[in-house]
């Protein structure tokens, strides 16, 4: 299936099985010169070349949280690397996921 957002067909983007919807967590990778990083975010709200994302920070072992001052940034499609389950949050607010975010290097 081939989906269309603006000028992007994400029928060539990887882990993509859909399209991402407000509330989704998602994992970004964004890249610089010669090097890149990946990120965990929700998506706040669509744009037509991309989305609104709230990002998150790595915690300790594999849990994330949302820093005090937030961060949000417009991210484009293309940089979607995959869309997350709804996570768990324990006392200290802290999000874990039901999936290995290990196999995502330079994990942020």
């Amino acid at each position: 299936m081939k989906y269309i957002l603006g000028f992007v067909s994400f029928s060539k983007i990887k882990n993509i099985q859909k399209l991402p919807q407000t509330n989704d967590y998602v994992v970004v990778k964004l890249t610089a010169k010669k090097s890149f990083k990946h990120y965990v975010a929700i998506i706040l709200s669509k744009t037509e070349d991309g989305y609104v994302a709230k990002f998150m920070r790595k915690a300790m072992g594999s849990k994330f949280i949302f820093p005090s001052n937030d961060d949000v940034d417009h991210i484009d499609v293309h940089e979607v690397a995959d869309i997350l389950s709804q996570p768990t949050i324990n006392n200290r607010q802290q999000y874990s996921f039901n999936v290995d975010l290990n196999k995502y290097k330079y994990m942020n």
